[in-house]
C-alpha cells in the first residue's frame, strides 16, 4: 500500500462511481492519480493544471510554512507533503475557489484532505446543472444498456430485472426479481446513481459529487490564474 500524501499511514485503493482513487485509512485523506485525472478532466485541462503549478512551494501541514525543494520543513522538521507512488515531496499547492490542492509535478496526481474534500463536496453541488424536468415516457427514450450484476452481459433497462437493489438480465434474475420500473429506480439510493449514468449514455464516468467537482475545479483552472 502506498503512504498517505500528509500524515504516510497507509491508503486503501477506492473505486466510487469510475473515479479510482485512494483514501487514507487514519486521516481521511485522498489521492487521485494523474492518468486517473486525465481521463476525468481530459488532457487538456489536467495539462493546463500541471503547468501552472510546477515550481510552485508547498506547504507544511503542521505549521503551514512554505517549502521549496526540501523533504522536511525547515521550521517544525515534519516531513514535507510527499507522492505516494513516487515520493515527489514536496507536493506544489494550488488553490482554485479557496480549495487547496497539494499536486505532484512528477506524475501529476492531486492529494486532498478531508476540509478540501468537503469544500469540493460544496463546489460540486453549487456547481451542479439543473435537470430538466421530463415524464417518465420521455426517460424510457433516454434507456441505454447497463451490465447484469451476475454475468456483466449488457442489456437495455427496460429488458432487466431488479433484485435487492441490483440489475439482472432475464438469464441470472434471481428468484424473485421484478422487472425494472423507471420511477423505483429513481427512488431507490443504490439504483438511482447508476441509473443517472445510462440515461446521458455515459458509462465510463459517473457524475458523483467528487468526480463533478475535481471535472468543475479542473476546467476553472484552465480558463483563469491560479491564486
Amino acid at each position: 500500500m502506498n503512504p498517505c500524501p500528509f500524515c504516510f499511514g497507509k491508503m486503501s485503493p477506492t473505486f466510487t462511481n469510475g473515479l479510482p482513487r485512494e483514501k487514507c485509512t487514519k486521516c481521511a485523506s485522498l489521492w487521485f492519480e494523474g492518468e486517473s485525472l486525465v481521463n476525468l478532466v481530459g488532457p487538456e485541462a489536467a495539462a493546463v493544471l500541471a503547468q501552472r503549478t510546477k515550481g510552485k512551494p508547498g506547504q507544511c501541514k503542521h505549521c503551514n510554512a512554505s517549502l521549496s525543494y526540501v523533504a522536511q520543513c525547515p521550521r517544525c522538521g515534519h516531513d514535507a507533503p510527499a507522492c505516494p507512488p513516487c515520493g515527489t515531496a514536496p507536493l506544489a499547492v494550488a488553490k482554485v475557489h479557496g480549495l487547496r490542492m497539494d499536486i505532484c509535478s512528477s506524475c501529476n496526481g492531486m492529494a486532498l484532505d478531508p476540509s478540501g474534500l468537503e469544500r469540493l463536496q460544496q463546489i460540486a453541488a453549487e456547481n451542479r446543472p439543473r435537470k430538466p424536468v421530463v415524464t417518465t415516457q420521455e426517460l424510457l427514450k433516454t434507456l441505454k444498456k447497463a451490465p447484469c450484476s451476475a454475468c456483466q452481459r449488457k442489456q437495455l433497462l427496460k429488458h432487466t430485472f431488479t433484485y435487492d437493489n441490483k440489475l439482472y438480465c432475464g438469464s441470472c434474475a434471481p428468484a424473485g426479481a421484478a422487472p425494472f420500473d423507471i420511477e423505483l429506480a429513481r427512488a431507490s439510493p443504490a439504483l438511482a446513481p447508476a441509473l443517472g449514468i445510462y440515461l446521458t449514455g455515459n458509462e465510463d464516468v459517473a457524475a458523483d459529487a467528487v468526480s463533478m467537482g475535481i471535472t468543475w475545479l479542473f476546467k476553472t483552472a484552465a480558463s483563469h490564474l491560479l491564486e
